[in-house]
Parts: C-alpha cells; sequence; structure tokens
C-alpha cells in the first residue's frame, strides 16, 4: 500500500478516475452502498474498492500520526479497549 505524498510517499499506482474519486475526493460517509457491499464481498481477495479501502485507512491513520504521533498507537501495537480508552480521552 503506497504512503501518501504528503507524508513522504514516493510510490504511484495507478487508478482510473472512478477509484481516485474515491480515494482522495469523496468521504467515505459519502461511498454508495454497494461499495460497502463489494468491500465485505472481495476482503479476501482485495478486490478494487477494498484496496481503495485499505488505501484510505492508511491515509487516515498517517494524517492522525502527522497530528499528534505520541497519541496514537504504533503499527503492530496491540489495539485493546484499553488502548482505545486511553486515545479517545487523549492519554
Amino acid at each position: 500500500m503506497p504512503t501518501p505524498k504528503r507524508h513522504g510517499g514516493t510510490n504511484i499506482v495507478k487508478c482510473c478516475q472512478a477509484c481516485h474519486d474515491m480515494k482522495d475526493r469523496i468521504p467515505m460517509f459519502n461511498w454508495h452502498a454497494i461499495a460497502w457491499k463489494e468491500i465485505n464481498n472481495s476482503w479476501p481477495t482485495l478486490g478494487r474498492y477494498t484496496r481503495i479501502w485499505l488505501s484510505v485507512q492508511l491515509a487516515m491513520y498517517l494524517d492522525c500520526i502527522a497530528d499528534n504521533p505520541t497519541k496514537f498507537i504504533k503499527l503492530g501495537e496491540e489495539c485493546n479497549y484499553d488502548n482505545f480508552q486511553n486515545l479517545t480521552k487523549g492519554k
């Protein structure tokens, strides 16, 4: 999964205009129900919408780390209820 350019990424993945719009221009809460169904159905095979969803999640995670690097759980660290509570309370 490529890292966004705003976080130092240099790899580029070519995609069609519709996929680019979904990834960078359309907020996830505005994604069509068909996309969510496709993500659920194609999860094991990493279908197109699943890859778009994963790239959006990575970008959001990196944005959060850039804003406050000490607040967020590091990749590979166990995420449990206590950690989540600490994150949401700003500890």
